[in-house]
């Protein structure tokens, strides 16, 4: 499943109903560390890691500390990535990779199967390795749909990465590290990670591109201090809604 707009991710419900019921979690019990609460994030970090900890795509090191400055495994960023494309992880076949821990499979098997990410051979996906800025340029064009033909000075973007690094550059998530080096090799930061993911979720597609209708609500009622029931003006179907956000 690819890149899907905020606004439509907002919503669920079953087949053929015109009222939801959704359990929302307590402010006092969903609360996520904030990024101010890390000493090690910086403000140039700081807006992008609210986002991946306020959407639950991945948490610090330490209570203290995000690992800004750390490398990130490739394990570790591909729950990221699937958590932040919506990927529908809990039906994907087995990727054949012998290396993943147990907490990450659902998730690298579910990459696997949308070809947003390959292992480093048949069985291996070299969970532990960190990942490169080279990779993480092509993960993000194939799990959010960017295309683009950007010129770039980068004398380090082979062939193999230079429709990805283009894709990056016209949507503005990346300006490379100088003017003529992408850093394609460098292992990224979990701080770089952060803001590409960031930026990836905050661009849009061209407005020429479908973009999907959600179902008007006419009411929205708070039940009790964990549920809130919203009432559709017309019947709705579960392929027309996408995902709900905790309230």
């Amino acid at each position: 499943m690819a890149y899907q707009p905020k606004s439509y991710r907002k919503f669920v419900a079953t087949a053929a109903t015109a009222t939801l019921v959704a359990t929302a979690v307590s402010p006092a019990a969903a609360a996520p560390t904030s990024a101010a609460e890390f000493t090690d994030v910086s403000q140039r970090y700081k807006e992008a890691v609210e986002y991946v900890v306020n959407e639950k795509l991945a948490i610090g090191i330490t209570p203290t500390q995000f690992g800004t400055a750390l490398p990130i495994k490739r394990v570790d960023a591909a729950v990221m990535i699937a958590r932040a494309a919506y990927l529908d992880v809990a039906n994907a076949p087995d990727s054949g990779f012998t290396d993943v821990p147990n907490r990450a499979k659902k998730y690298v098997d579910a990459l696997k199967e949308a070809g947003i990410i390959n292992g480093k051979s048949a069985t291996q996906f070299a969970s532990e390795d960190p990942i490169t800025r080279g990779e993480m340029a092509l993960i993000l064009s194939r799990a959010y749909d960017l295309t683009g033909e950007a010129d770039h000075s980068f004398t380090d973007v082979s062939d193999r990465y230079d429709e990805a690094v283009q894709a990056l550059v016209e949507a503005n998530i990346t300006q490379g590290k100088s003017a003529t080096q992408f850093g394609t090799q460098d292992d990224i930061t979990r701080g770089e990670f952060a803001l590409f993911l960031h930026r990836a979720e905050e661009y849009r597609p061209d407005p020429g591109k479908e973009t999907p209708i959600v179902p008007g609500i006419s009411e929205v009622e708070a039940l009790n201090a964990n549920q809130i029931e919203v009432t559709f003006k017309e019947p709705v179907d579960a392929e027309q809604i996408g995902f709900i956000e905790e309230a």
